[in-house]
């Protein structure tokens, strides 16, 4: 998302880093989270415990881990400065999440919401793991608006994004076949047709 090139260190870690986690996926879907030990996914993904746990140091970060947030800030920041903060938010995750995303980063996306709102230590984890990306939303909001970002209307807005994002989330679970970026956009456009 920098636009800077990567190397060829990074990109290998990144591709290590990926078949690690597709290979996790893949079994958890197949034999269930619970089920499904570290072992059995290094040895599918060809690499020791060790170096599983040096890319995901729990079994939980495998389903909880993506990269599509790392140029957030960034996206944010560039969006016309006309734009209130639900439609600046918007058009970044549409960009982030939507419109560079292939296929394959989709029905991962798909198969690690389902495992989330599925297996009950992941979904517990759901919402400890909101907190980092409402902050860093609060603080985004403040820059552009010039408010605090713990305000009540910074606060609120935020809680509202959270909302829509899980309304998203529990939608695409009722209806498996829904593709979860393209509501996550329909939520986002209903709340930016509200405030």
């Amino acid at each position: 998302m920098t636009g800077q090139p990567i190397g060829r260190r990074e990109r290998k870690k990144a591709q290590t880093r990926d078949a690690i986690q597709q290979h996790a996926l893949r079994l958890f879907t197949e034999r269930g989270y619970d089920a499904t030990t570290l072992a059995e996914i290094a040895e599918a993904a060809d690499v020791s415990e060790t170096t599983l746990l040096r890319y995901f140091p729990t079994k939980q970060s495998l389903v909880l881990w993506d990269d599509f947030g790392t140029g957030i800030a960034a996206v944010f920041r560039a969006q016309p400065t006309d734009l209130r903060p639900v439609s600046a938010l918007r058009a970044t995750f549409h960009q982030v999440f939507g419109a560079a995303i292939t296929q394959t980063q989709r029905a991962d996306v798909r198969a690690r919401v389902a495992l989330l709102l599925s297996a009950p230590p992941l979904r517990s984890l759901l919402l400890d793991e909101l907190h980092g990306p409402a902050q860093l939303m609060r603080e985004l909001i403040a820059e552009r608006t010039g408010a605090e970002p713990d305000d009540l209307p910074t606060r609120t807005l935020v809680g509202a994004v959270i909302g829509v994002s899980l309304s998203a989330l529990f939608a695409a679970e009722r209806d498996p076949s829904a593709d979860i970026l393209t509501l996550l956009d329909d939520a986002m456009g209903e709340l930016e047709r509200l405030v």
